[in-house]
């Protein structure tokens, strides 16, 4: 596909530079000439810091079949924002209308209308034009609209969590050695603050899409290197189905059953003309958005972790207590539960948040503090009797090998040498500690009257 664009960048100068984040934004004139673009590419300026967008460029896809209309807003573009320009943060790119094929006397499916669904089947064409354009340009790339919102430090909520997942990958590889000192050299490649694109010992790929809004095609982040294969398949079936659906197709295809999502959302709808006369304005809002979200980027400690507690999703891996979730995904039902997390090299600990909640019950974590019982200081929330009665914390170090029953091994091995941080309750829990050179921690409940559910677990270390 060789689409004849118009790009506004000398774009030879950025060619040896690829960067971490495209930023894909397709654009065309709305009825009433309704207009949010310039409001968007002022969002993206004021809530990426000058760092970061030597790391991200935004490709703006100017691609009305009214090519007056692109030029007016590309020179609009021009005088607004020329530093941006300049410096590669923005490319704005122009189609020609020769570029399409023919859009009208296409398939009825669904029964639409026929300018809906030439509509539909041309914007399943700019997707593929973007993807194909934007496919060398960076490590990932992200599509949003031109009217949203992004929230404030969106990059480095999305960076946190595209390491979160790498970071996921390489806790499930690491299972599969037996002798600590089998896994011990591979220290070196397997921190997650180092770049997330770098060769890594595990094979396995847990996403294909991730979703940072719960809208449409906003806020959706893809591997550049997927983007080539994607701009195929859409564009074998433009004219099938709408560019979300066929993305749905597309990610079965790739061994996936769902995009991951982040919470809270970081890109919020704000535009209420569509390009498409709908009879109403689009009002529609990501419930899940916050203009500043709550930064908690800290990546837990590389570890391998074991336990007995059962998900309440086959899709789940007890690994994702340990990374960002939105969901209460682990239930402990039974007394004797246990969670180990063995660390891959001795940590200094300062740090334990535990963060838990009743099945069916109230989520609420914020009800107060209820004790002050261990050594150093313990907050300890929502003292309700569905969440924990009697956690038990301790610390210890990882035994070399890990111990074997009936020839197999041990699905959940012990920590040796352990030393008790306390007992707990409440949904909420932060234990702040100084332990030295702490190789693991285990987490035991040895009474349990009610079922309760697991979200997160975050352990900060020095």
């Amino acid at each position: 596909m060789n689409p004849d664009l118009t790009n506004t960048n000398d774009l030879n100068k950025y060619l040896h530079v690829t960067v971490f984040l495209t930023i894909g934004i397709p654009s065309i004139k709305r009825v009433i000439n309704a207009t949010y673009l310039l409001k968007t590419l002022e969002f993206l300026i004021l809530r990426t810091s000058d760092e970061q967008k030597l790391n991200t460029t935004c490709v703006i896809l100017l691609s009305d079949l009214d090519d007056n209309y692109n030029i007016l807003v590309e020179n609009q573009i021009k005088s607004l924002f020329p530093n941006y320009l300049n410096s590669g943060f923005f490319h704005v790119l122009r189609v020609d209308k020769m570029f399409y094929p023919q859009l009208n006397g296409l398939k009825r499916n669904f029964n639409d209308a026929e300018d809906r669904i030439s509509w539909r089947a041309k914007q399943v064409l700019d997707y593929t034009i973007l993807f194909r354009y934007s496919s060398t340009l960076s490590h990932y790339h992200m599509q949003i609209e031109d009217d949203v919102e992004c929230g404030l430090n969106y990059y480095k909520h999305i960076k946190y969590f595209i390491e979160a997942l790498h970071f996921k990958s390489q806790m499930i590889s690491l299972k599969q050695f037996s002798n600590k000192t089998q896994y011990s050299d591979l220290i070196k490649d397997s921190d997650p603050k180092r770049n997330s694109d770098a060769p890594s010992f595990s094979k396995a790929r847990i996403w294909s899409i991730l979703d940072f809004s719960v809208l449409g095609f906003i806020g959706k982040l893809l591997r550049s290197t997927d983007l080539n294969m994607l701009s195929t398949f859409l564009a074998t079936f433009y004219d099938e189905q709408p560019v979300d659906w066929l993305i749905v197709y597309w990610i079965k295809n790739m061994g996936a059953n769902q995009m991951l999502s982040y919470k809270p959302s970081l890109f919020q709808h704000f535009g209420l003309r569509s390009s498409f006369n709908f009879r109403q304005d689009n009002k529609l809002k990501d419930k899940y958005f916050l203009s500043q979200p709550i930064d908690e980027f800290r990546a837990n400690p590389l570890a391998v972790i074991y336990s007995n507690m059962t998900s309440t999703n086959k899709m789940q891996a007890i690994e994702d207590v340990y990374i960002p979730s939105d969901k209460f995904i682990f239930e402990l039902s039974n007394k004797n539960s246990l969670m180990v997390v063995n660390f891959l090299k001795p940590e200094s600990i300062e740090n334990i948040k535990i963060f838990s909640g009743p099945i069916g019950g109230n989520q609420n974590v914020n009800d107060g503090i209820v004790n002050n019982a261990m050594r150093g200081s313990a907050v300890l929330h929502n003292n309700n009797k569905s969440c924990f009665q009697n956690l038990f914390i301790y610390t210890g170090k990882t035994p070399q090998k890990r111990p074997k029953i009936n020839g197999e091994l041990n699905a959940v091995p012990v920590c040796d040498d352990l030393k008790s941080i306390g007992r707990f309750q409440g949904c909420l829990i932060e234990v702040k500690i100084s332990e030295k050179d702490c190789e693991c921690v285990t987490l035991g409940v040895q009474e349990l009257p009610n079922p309760v559910l697991v979200n997160k677990i975050v352990i900060n270390s020095n």
